[in-house]
């Protein structure tokens, strides 16, 4: 697989992306099931998933070892390490990756894991118009950018992550963003 494929599978896939980060923190002559279980801060099952995934996508190799499962970081594996940046550890369970030209968001949850990509273009955008505007609020940002609501909070989420936004709470208890001074 070449390096392009493997970004193609990132992107169409980011939820993969901590996967390969808990994959980086181990070894890469091979590991057991049960250190990736152990490491990977989810359930058990959402853990066994995401290793078929990662074995699917020929990310990891499964081998046997005296009736055991035991994984080993394939070449795709390892050009992903090279890909795949973490950015940001936000509350325990929400992880900023960078990918090429764009964020990853990954939000661990009980039964899943939530991925958002925005590109870094996006991020530029919002911060612009902060910057201009001084305080939006998210409806108000969505009408100046002319994006979707959904879209403008995972941005301030992701802005929120890397220490640059901050909100304040009006009388009627709607959020306004500015950018923060550094």
């Amino acid at each position: 697989m070449k390096h392009s494929q493997v970004l193609t599978i990132l992107t169409k896939h980011p939820w993969l992306i901590y996967g390969i980060d808990i994959v980086k923190g181990l070894s890469n002559k091979g590991f057991p099931k049960e250190d990736f279980i152990n490491l990977a801060k989810i359930p058990k099952k959402l853990a066994k998933t995401l290793l078929y995934y990662l074995t699917r996508y020929d990310l990891l190799k499964r081998i046997l070892i005296n009736d055991k499962d035991f994984y080993i970081p394939t070449d795709n594996c390892l050009r992903a390490f090279k890909m795949v940046k973490r950015i940001a550890l936000y509350r325990d369970k929400i992880y900023l990756y960078e990918l090429k030209n764009m964020y990853v968001l990954i939000v661990l949850k009980r039964r899943r894991i939530s991925a958002y990509t925005v590109s870094k273009e996006m991020i530029h955008k919002v911060k612009e118009v902060l910057k201009r505007e001084r305080e939006l609020s998210i409806d108000e940002m969505a009408a100046v950018l002319n994006m979707r609501k959904d879209v403008v909070i995972k941005i301030l989420r992701i802005l929120e992550v890397l220490g640059s936004v901050r909100y304040k709470m009006t009388k009627d208890n709607v959020k306004k963003y500015s950018i923060m001074k550094t």
